[in-house]
């Protein structure tokens, strides 16, 4: 089963949706006023160093939200995933967003952090921190009806081809390649959907990836 998602020219990767029938909807920890390094802000903070700040979009396990982290202070993306009481699942999405987070492409939006927020009942959501991506989407650019210049498609494919081959040597596959998850931007194509991927030759019978993108709220 997959959602229907449309990525945001805004915004961040696509989200995996688990099959374990333990999952929830995520949610955020309750709001504070006052972070530790003292800046005040209405948004929930995340590990104590993220502030997020409002929803870009969501998926049917997933939201993910513009935030701001306070100690390299620059805008990110977190993705909050469905709550889940499976510790090993998580630990398979904490193996798979650590092994995401060491590609190094320009081509391929970073992963900069793993977390996990605890609700009131005790149990874990985890979150993924990610670069906040400006640009089009690919689809979105395809949907027009008119032909893209035969020369701007090679160019295109090239730098996605390239992208993969940089997952690769590192051991990756990104499992849901399509136009919702290339965007286009002024340097060029970036790949998302990198937050959730799968080692090569891993088994992954615990997850399905979803379609896209997250939809916009």
């Amino acid at each position: 089963m997959s959602d229907d998602m449309e990525p945001l020219p805004d915004g961040s990767g696509a989200v995996a949706r688990p099959s374990s029938n333990s999952m929830r909807p995520a949610e955020l920890p309750h709001r504070r006023d006052q972070p530790t390094t003292g800046r005040r802000d209405d948004g929930a903070i995340l590990g104590q160093r993220y502030v997020v700040e409002e929803p870009i979009g969501h998926g049917g396990m997933s939201v993910v939200y513009r935030a701001h982290d306070l100690v390299l202070d620059r805008p990110v993306a977190v993705k909050m995933l469905a709550l889940t009481d499976d510790p090993r699942l998580r630990s398979e999405l904490r193996v798979e967003a650590r092994a995401s987070g060491k590609l190094n492409d320009p081509r391929i939006a970073q992963v900069f952090d793993y977390g996990e927020t605890v609700n009131s009942e005790g149990t874990a959501a985890p979150y993924i921190v990610m670069e906040l991506v400006a640009g089009e989407p690919l689809s979105r650019r395809l949907s027009g009806g008119a032909a893209m210049p035969w020369r701007t498609a090679c160019a295109i494919c090239g730098e996605i081809a390239q992208a993969l081959t940089a997952a690769h040597r590192q051991g990756l596959v990104h499992r849901d390649i399509k136009p919702d998850n290339v965007l286009i931007t002024d340097a060029g194509v970036k790949l998302i959907d990198f937050g959730i991927s799968a080692s090569i030759g891993s088994a992954d019978s615990t997850r399905t990836a979803s379609s896209s993108a997250p939809r916009p709220t």
